[in-house]
């Protein structure tokens, strides 16, 4: 009722903006809320978001060539990176200013302008390029980041590249899981939605759990590590009405908390739940974090369903509603799944 609430609100607050802009501030002071924080910027752009998956496509040769057409700036929260990708950086840092956070864990690097974070991990995989092009997804820039199942997304957008800078420049000043929560998480992309939260600070495994509460139609997901109760439990739930389809990481079901044996026994107790569930058949990992609902909205970044996740490490989640980019990850998912 609260959410129903508050969409309808939403809705109202909206339509007088555009008709009636003379008392737009008067609504908004009477009922209290934040319209900027809560209402999408336009942004209207040439350029079509990208999508990649491997194995299929070699993503190593194609972050690769992603840096190479940086102009002016790069700067790149990564959890680890490959030789390739970091002789590529030193070499475009000479002629652009490239700047790096990783986490301190992974493999050490001779990037010059480089910054570790010094507990939990620097999860992200993102790179900024000239404050207009961001590349994120589940791809570790690595030679096994190219062997495994992971996705990567190139998003060409002023404003969201605005908020990636904003991320990044806590790291930068040493801000690791520290950060403000972002105020403007959203932005309306060629008439598309496109919102973007970073981890621990926007509860991102809220937001993911509220987007599977709505979904109406269908369920589809691939994990690598997923591992949070309430999620199995409302993904029972909602198999009682509509399809939930899933395929998981095979050496991670034996992990502790792992939800894939849970709601296995859960459909071979309750037959009728609209449950199907796959192991990935790639010899590497199956490193996606993704979720589809009702084939219209795509969740993906460096998010696993997890509570580490959530709380402890730094991670980056974007949510889509553009239809050629869900249909892309629809797609990758069927063709899996089958």
């Amino acid at each position: 009722m609260a959410k129903l609430k508050f969409l309808l609100i939403f809705a109202i607050i909206a339509v007088i903006m555009i008709k009636y802009p003379q008392i737009t501030g008067l609504v908004i002071d009477s009922l209290g809320i934040d319209v900027e924080k809560q209402l999408p910027v336009p942004e209207e752009n040439a350029e079509p978001p990208e999508v990649y998956f491997s194995p299929g496509i070699n993503l190593t040769q194609d972050f690769l060539e992603y840096i190479d057409e940086t102009e002016s700036t790069l700067y790149c929260a990564l959890y680890d990176i490959g030789e390739p990708v970091e002789q590529k950086l030193i070499e475009k840092s000479r002629t652009a200013d490239v700047r790096v956070v990783k986490d301190d864990e992974t493999r050490a690097v001779a990037i010059e302008n480089l910054k570790e974070d010094g507990r939990g991990l620097m999860h992200n995989k993102f790179c900024i390029r000239d404050n207009y092009a961001v590349w994120t997804g589940s791809y570790n820039p690595t030679k096994r980041g190219s062997l495994n199942n992971n996705n990567a997304l190139i998003i060409y957008s002023n404003y969201l590249s605005k908020q990636y800078n904003e991320e990044f420049e806590e790291f930068w000043d040493r801000k690791f899981k520290l950060g403000d929560s972002s105020r403007q998480p959203s932005v309306k992309l060629n008439s598309h939605l496109y919102r973007v939260h970073f981890c621990p600070e926007d509860e991102c495994a809220e937001k993911v759990y509220s987007i599977l509460l709505s979904a109406e139609k269908s369920i589809k997901f691939m994990t690598f590590s997923f591992t949070r109760k309430d999620y199995k439990d409302l993904l029972i739930e909602k198999s009682r009405k509509i399809p939930v389809s899933g395929i998981f990481e095979k050496t991670r079901i034996n992990q502790q908390y792992n939800i894939f044996k849970d709601l296995n026994r859960s459909k071979a107790e309750n037959p009728d739940l609209r449950l199907n569930l796959k192991l990935d058949e790639n010899k590497y990992n199956f490193h996606h974090k993704v979720f589809i609902i009702d084939e219209e909205i795509v969740v993906t970044g460096s998010f696993n369903p997890s509570k580490s996740a959530d709380l402890y490490n730094d991670e980056n989640l974007v949510i889509i509603t553009d239809p050629v980019i869900v249909g892309r990850y629809n797609e990758e998912f069927n063709n899996l799944f089958s």
